[in-house]
């Protein structure tokens, strides 16, 4: 069942990286055990939460524009994830805050994603991001209000690099998760390999 959501809120997939331990395949095309593509299961999971409006974060762009989504390129280089929520922001001003979801997290739900906008909806925090364990972050599962944009990219200008870092000096909130499980990521073919079979012995 598809969530009425009380406020604006789009959201950006982020899919700006190299995938270098995967030989520059990207990381959001690949399948999994049910047959759908990394990126295509987020925005179903998206669409779930309740959110329709979508993009795509990557200089990629033939790659990805097959999944019918507006494409974010990063508005500068070398800068590293930063850029794709600089560059996000920017596409959606009009909105009261923008979700970024990594495009190689194969197992999180509109669950997961519905605490993050829950916890914007109910305390108005600038940011709120995902910890698992007591020292453990995910600064990109993230979401963003839209007015701090400018704060953003002024954090860039000034040198600022590690997403973390930015959401602390802005009074971020981490929203504790009891499992780690939702947030796997895959980074090499050992990953992936580890996630299916994992994932065919939770089917069985």
């Amino acid at each position: 069942m598809i969530r009425r959501l009380e406020n604006n809120i789009a959201a950006v997939v982020l899919a700006g990286g190299n995938a270098s331990r995967l030989g520059h395949i990207p990381k959001g095309k690949l399948k999994l055990s049910c047959g759908t593509s990394m990126i295509q299961r987020l925005i179903d999971q998206l669409i779930t939460a309740g959110i329709d409006d979508i993009a795509i974060s990557t200089n990629n762009i033939e790659e990805y524009s097959v999944f019918g989504r507006t494409i974010v390129p990063d508005n500068r280089r070398g800068v590293g994830p930063l850029a794709g929520i600089e560059a996000g922001l920017g596409v959606f001003p009009d909105f009261d805050a923008v979700v970024f979801i990594p495009c190689d997290l194969p197992a999180i739900t509109h669950h997961e994603i519905s605490v993050l906008v829950d916890c914007f909806s109910s305390e108005l925090v600038p940011v709120a991001y995902v910890q698992t364990g007591e020292l453990f972050y995910h600064p990109l599962c993230t979401i963003v209000r839209s007015d701090i944009s400018e704060s953003v990219s002024l954090a860039i200008d000034n040198g600022t690099r590690r997403p973390l870092h930015l959401w602390q000096q802005l009074n971020g909130k981490p929203l504790k998760f009891p499992s780690e499980e939702p947030f796997f990521n895959i980074n090499s073919f050992t990953d992936l390999e580890q996630w299916l079979a994992l994932d065919l012995k939770a089917k069985l």
